[in-house]
């Protein structure tokens, strides 16, 4: 009995001795998804997400559950992950919007980086209600903790809604070379100097425009429900007005100042005023010809 015994001994010995083996390595994407002016969970979105890992490039598709969340099994342990594109289908309105229809969503953030300061592509797929980012080239975390590697990507994003955005630059009546952002430029009117963008809402875009005035070459306009355009236009216009009647005023301060006659420069300002204020309210109501032609006259 003494020897099966010993045998026993020995197994268990050798069998202790042996090296366990180790609990699969495993990766996961967690993708949160959430309203940036709320600050709520965006529940039931279907989306897709494409990474760039350990240099190679992969698109994954997914639907938030109930607490805007998505947990995706990653085919491979990354090691360095960069976001590269988002596509986001519309939100149901009704939960957090009060709203009987779906609406398109526009990401106006990704973990800490904002969406306006990225240089992107974007598209809107008006059949499906889709919107498109891509080129975001945005760097993740990489966390590791025991055997799991986890990535964490928290969107934050807005339903938007379609604005159009006047682009006539007055001073070189031509249409200037502007982009608003966050947002996606979905049709323009060239022959109106329009263009149509879907925007969110309840954030204030920054419109960004190659202009000689630098007052003007970056603003923020607020959209919310009620906002149909942004009449970047009149306020390129008012600078330039504003600079106008500021010279000939300081030019007929310094006739006074010496006693030189100027009564008809006076009245000069007085028609210049009065056409400039035409021509600023019709530009605000976005008629860019009758404005132009009130400065032009």
């Amino acid at each position: 009995m003494r020897a099966p015994y010993l045998i026993l001994l020995l197994a268990l010995a050798i069998a202790s001795a042996m090296p366990v083996a180790a609990d699969p390595l495993s990766a996961r994407l967690v993708v949160a998804l959430r309203d940036f002016s709320l600050n709520e969970p965006l529940t039931g979105v279907e989306l897709s997400i494409r990474l760039q890992l350990n240099g190679g490039y992969y698109e994954f598709d997914a639907t938030t559950n109930d607490v805007g969340i998505s947990v995706i099994d990653l085919p491979a342990t990354p090691h360095s992950a960069d976001l590269i594109g988002i596509e986001l289908h519309a939100v149901n309105g009704s939960r957090l919007y009060g709203l009987n229809y779906s609406m398109p969503l526009i990401p106006v953030r990704v973990n800490n980086v904002l969406m306006e300061s990225l240089r992107y592509t974007s598209h809107f797929d008006s059949s499906y209600n889709i919107t498109t980012f891509s080129n975001l080239n945005i760097p993740l975390s990489v966390g590791v903790e025991g055997n799991l590697t986890t990535i964490q990507c928290t969107l934050w994003a807005l339903p938007a809604t379609f604005v159009n955005v006047s682009v006539l630059d007055p001073l070189t009546r031509r249409k200037a070379e502007l982009e608003v952002l966050p947002g996606i430029m979905v049709e323009e009117d060239e022959e109106n100097y329009w263009e149509l963008y879907l925007l969110p809402l309840e954030y204030p875009v920054l419109v960004r425009a190659s202009t000689p005035l630098e007052d003007v070459r970056e603003m923020r306009f607020w959209v919310s429900r009620n906002t149909s355009m942004l009449p970047w236009t009149y306020y390129v216009a008012k600078e330039l007005i504003d600079d106008e009647i500021s010279t000939v005023a300081d030019y007929l301060q310094k006739l006074k100042a010496v006693d030189y006659p100027s009564e008809e420069l006076e009245a000069d300002l007085r028609a210049l005023e009065a056409v400039a204020q035409q021509a600023l309210i019709l530009f605000k109501k976005g008629n860019h010809t009758s404005a132009t032609g009130a400065l032009i006259s």
